[in-house]
C-alpha cells in the first residue's frame, strides 16, 4: 500500500517509520505534496485545528485515512465530512493507539466478561507537565499550547476520554470544566474534569491535566462484584482477590503505535477488496 503521512513532527515521523516497517511505500511532506505521491491511504499527523481539511482531502479523492486524535478540533464539520468517505467507500481510524496496549485489552476483556460483575463507576487520570513533553523546545510553541493550532488538555490528552468510552459504554449525558488555572504561557485549558453517564448506568470520572511534575496515567473500574486498578507501567490488577490480569508492561507504549496503523491498514485492505469485487462483472 502506498501510504502518505502529512505533517512530520515526532508523531509523523514515527508513523513514516512504522509504515516502512511494516513493508508499505511510505513518504511523507506536507498535504500539498500528497498528490503528486498518489497514495491510496495517507496518515495525517498535522496539528490538530488542520485534521478536517487532511480528511476532506482524502474523502474528496477516495483515499483511506488514518487520523491522529482526535479527530479535529471540534465537531462542527466532521459529520459531513465522514459522509462523504462512507459514500466513497473509504476506512477512516482515529489514531487511539492505547486501545492496543495489553493492560487496557486485558481490562476490556475483563468488564465484558463479568469479571467485576455490572460496571458502576470509572475513575481515569492523564497527568504530564507540558514544559517537559519535548525538551530543548520552547512548549509554548507546541501546537498542544495554542488553541489556533487545536490544542488543550481536553483535546490533546482525549485517550483516556476514548478508552473509557469504549470500555464502558456510550455517553448519555455529560458535564464539566476545561480550563487554564496555571501560570504557564497557553491560550488554552490545562485542566479538565468531566463526569460522565454512560447507557449501561456506569458513572465515570475523567481528569487532564498538563501540569503533573510526575508522569501520572491511571484508572480504577469499580463493579458490583470487584474492582480492577491499573497504573501505567504497572500490572493490571483484579480486587480483592489480587489476581494480575495483565503483567506490567513498561515497554509496550511502541508496539502500540505499530498495531493501530496494522488494523488500520489490514481494514483498508478489506474495503479495497471489496470495492475491486464489486466491480467485477458478473460471469
Amino acid at each position: 500500500m502506498r501510504i502518505f503521512v502529512v505533517g512530520l513532527g515526532a508523531a509523523g515521523r514515527r508513523h513514516l517509520a512504522n509504515a516502512r516497517a511494516l513493508g508499505h511505500d511510505a513518504e511523507g511532506g506536507r498535504l500539498g505534496d500528497a498528490e503528486q505521491f498518489g497514495p491510496d491511504a495517507i496518515v495525517v499527523a498535522s496539528p490538530t485545528g488542520v485534521h478536517l481539511d487532511a480528511l476532506r482531502w482524502a474523502a474528496d479523492r477516495g483515499v483511506h485515512a488514518f487520523v491522529e486524535k482526535p479527530i479535529a478540533a471540534s465537531s462542527a464539520g466532521v459529520g459531513e465530512a465522514l459522509a462523504v468517505a462512507e459514500q466513497a467507500g473509504i476506512t477512516v481510524a482515529v489514531g487511539y493507539n492505547l486501545r492496543f496496549h495489553p493492560a487496557l485489552e486485558a481490562i476490556a476483556d475483563a468488564v465484558r466478561g463479568g469479571r467485576i460483575g455490572r460496571l458502576l463507576s470509572v475513575r481515569a487520570e492523564v497527568g504530564q507537565y507540558l514544559p517537559d513533553w519535548h525538551p530543548g523546545e520552547d512548549y509554548r510553541t507546541s501546537y498542544a499550547a495554542q488553541a489556533s493550532l487545536g490544542g488543550g488538555a481536553l483535546l490533546t490528552l482525549s485517550h483516556e476520554l476514548d478508552s473509557v468510552r469504549w470500555i464502558a459504554g456510550e455517553v448519555d449525558a455529560v458535564q464539566g470544566c476545561a480550563v487554564h488555572v496555571s501560570s504557564l504561557e497557553l491560550d488554552v485549558d490545562d485542566v479538565a474534569e468531566l463526569v460522565c453517564r454512560h447507557a449501561g448506568g456506569a458513572v465515570s470520572s475523567i481528569h487532564l491535566d498538563f501540569l503533573d511534575r510526575s508522569y501520572n496515567r491511571r484508572s480504577r473500574w469499580v463493579g458490583e462484584e470487584g474492582t480492577i486498578a491499573w497504573e501505567w507501567g504497572g500490572p493490571a490488577r483484579l480486587l480483592p482477590a489480587d489476581e494480575t490480569l495483565s503483567a506490567a508492561t513498561p515497554d509496550a507504549l511502541e508496539g502500540t503505535y505499530l498495531a493501530a496503523l496494522q488494523d488500520f491498514v489490514e481494514a483498508a485492505a478489506i474495503e479495497v477488496c471489496e470495492a475491486v469485487a464489486a466491480a467485477l462483472p458478473e460471469v
